[in-house]
């Protein structure tokens, strides 16, 4: 590294050192391989040799961040007690040398209980493999209970993650709908700060009616209409995977998003028809007050992701495949929406795909350079972009210390890269983290 170029990064480090530091996305969990986790495959001996609670505490104990402290455990020789983090709930367990009892309480209630939600409960059960939902005297709560002798540490873990991830999608969603219930163990629940609420919200509503307007426009030339419907369908896409990652909402609009993306992807339906639902759901969106927005935005600690983990030539088949379509529209002159489709790329593999940390702070670069004035306006000291032009030392900058951090350098070529426009930029910097999946995948 020249003089000069340390000299730069000098003062670049010292502007980012804000104490800025902002969620995106949800978590993503540890790769389960079982042949190199060695507390995965301690869990897998101990179990086998009839140590079933030191077994249970390995396994917990490849589960746990150091860095969230997403599970608390208390062992002695006859009892394993555990208390697990996921999103909004609390999971508590108890484990023995004779069974595991594992609950969590969704949401409180007085007197009674609708006839509609029980009956709803009661479908779940049947929907669910190993949990299932239970009343006590005064709270809905899902519980999961075995002698241990049934229950090796990779059931376990299936069956601890499938309680997490519904009562943590439930609880939010039913006081919403149902005003008789009440929140419960909700003192964990980390609150955002005044000022990024604010941001998130006056984005959430920019991008809304951005997508709106475009969307309208696109659908009422008659003379385009066929190409245009795909063009729309990217926009709207694009907008809900941005803000599932950028505002990384939870409860109801966690819950309304999904819902608009599984809408999407229902194959019975045509294109224009599922365009057009999305648009008045964003109409719909539009409508929510802050306060009801404010009360999806929250930092929570979680222990599973709701995603799955595919392999490289999964990703580079689909990063390739989208990337010549966005390459075909700007040869037809639709240059105004190549964006779109990169930010699509990159939003539908943060929503439906869990990546390794590696790759996920790489394209963190791309999401910065598309979203610098959310960025800025959240305090963000650094641009990435000044003038409408990009700032490819920052970029540069950024981008080698997330390669040095995991040694990728050699992997993905920096000075592939192109600068002279975004769409430019953005195809060379996706050509180039395909080129690094594939050689990691070899």
């Amino acid at each position: 590294m020249g003089l000069i170029t340390r000299f730069f990064s000098s003062i670049l480090s010292k502007r980012e050192r804000s104490g800025l530091h902002i969620e995106l996305g949800k978590y993503i969990e540890k790769t389960i391989n079982y042949t190199d986790e060695s507390k995965w495959k301690k869990a897998q001996e101990l179990y086998v040799q009839g140590d079933y609670i030191n077994s249970y505490y390995y396994l917990l104990d490849f589960l746990r961040n150091p860095y969230l402290d997403n599970i608390l455990i208390d062992k002695n020789e006859y009892v394993l007690n555990f208390e697990l983090y996921q999103g909004s709930k609390k999971v508590y367990g108890k484990i023995t040398d004779k069974e595991i009892i594992v609950f969590s309480d969704v949401v409180g209630y007085q007197n009674s209980i609708y006839p509609e939600l029980l009956e709803i409960l009661l479908q779940e059960n049947y929907r669910f493999k190993y949990s299932k939902f239970v009343l006590t005297d005064d709270t809905i709560r899902i519980t999961f209970g075995a002698p241990v002798s049934l229950v090796p540490p990779n059931i376990l873990y299936e069956a601890l993650k499938e309680l997490s991830i519904t009562v943590d999608n439930y609880d939010d969603v039913l006081l919403e709908k149902y005003k008789n219930l009440k929140a419960i163990n909700m003192q964990h629940i980390l609150q955002l700060p005044e000022k990024e609420v604010q941001v998130k919200i006056k984005f959430f509503r920019l991008w809304l009616k951005q997508a709106i307007s475009m969307s309208e426009k696109l659908g009422r030339d008659a003379n385009q209409k066929e190409i245009n419907k795909g063009i729309i369908s990217y926009i709207l896409l694009a907008t809900i995977y941005k803000i599932f990652y950028l505002l990384a909402p939870e409860g109801v609009l966690l819950d309304y998003i999904r819902k608009l993306d599984n809408f999407y992807w229902n194959r019975e339906l045509d294109e224009v028809s599922k365009n057009e639902y999305l648009i008045s759901s964003f109409l719909d969106l539009l409508s929510w007050n802050n306060q009801m927005i404010s009360k999806s935005l929250y930092k929570v600690i979680a222990t599973f992701s709701i995603v799955k983990y595919v392999d490289n030539y999964e990703l580079v088949d689909f990063i390739s495949t989208e990337l010549e379509t966005a390459k075909q529209y700007l040869k037809q002159g639709f240059s105004e929406f190549f964006h779109f489709i990169v930010e699509y790329i990159i939003g539908y593999i943060s929503f439906h795909i869990a990546i390794k940390h590696q790759y996920k702070e790489i394209l963190d670069v791309l999401w910065r350079v598309y979203n610098d004035n959310f960025f800025t306006e959240l305090g963000f000291s650094v641009r990435y972009i000044n003038r409408h032009k990009l700032n490819s030392f920052v970029i540069e900058y950024h981008l080698n210390k997330v390669l040095y951090k995991y040694k990728l350098r050699n992997r993905f070529k920096i000075n592939r890269l192109e600068y002279s426009t975004l769409e430019d930029f953005s195809k060379t910097f996706l050509t180039e983290f395909v080129n690094m999946l594939s050689y990691e995948q070899k």
